[in-house]
């Protein structure tokens, strides 16, 4: 974990000098990834500096200064931060009991998103959980 944030880092420092567009083609690094399914598994460090190197050249510097396509965002460095944390903590926020934390994050964050878009405070709201079926636990 702590090898994706200096990585991760060091993308983002390396924004303003970053050439916008990719170099190359998702095909091209499918091409390039696939294969046959290892054997034996890797050495987690390693396995996300090959993600790093290899996926490089397919990102997009949508966060960068100099990026003027499609209106989806940059993240900014905080937001970033937020969403590996969240990651890291990998809780179940479909039910309450299942996570304070993350029941609590909704109570906090739905108020405040209703303020933001100047809604009445007692509207409704709600923040989407996306359920996966597991195809492989049948």
């Amino acid at each position: 974990m702590r090898r994706a944030a200096e990585l991760g880092i060091e993308f983002v420092q390396g924004l303003p000098e970053r050439h916008v567009g990719a170099l190359t083609d998702a095909a091209a690094l499918a091409t390039q990834l696939g294969g046959l399914l290892p054997e034996e598994g890797m050495d987690p460090v390693a396995v996300v500096e090959e993600m790093a190197r290899a996926f490089d050249p397919g990102l997009v510097a949508s966060a960068g200064p100099r990026y003027f396509g499609f209106v989806i965002g940059g993240q900014l460095p905080a937001a970033a931060g937020a969403d590996w944390l969240t990651g890291a903590w990998s809780q179940v926020a479909s039910l309450h009991p299942q996570s304070p934390a993350a029941a609590a994050a909704e109570l906090v964050a739905g108020p405040w998103m209703l303020d933001m878009l100047g809604l009445p405070s007692d509207a409704s709201f709600g923040f989407p959980t996306v359920l996966v079926p597991c195809t492989i636990c049948r």
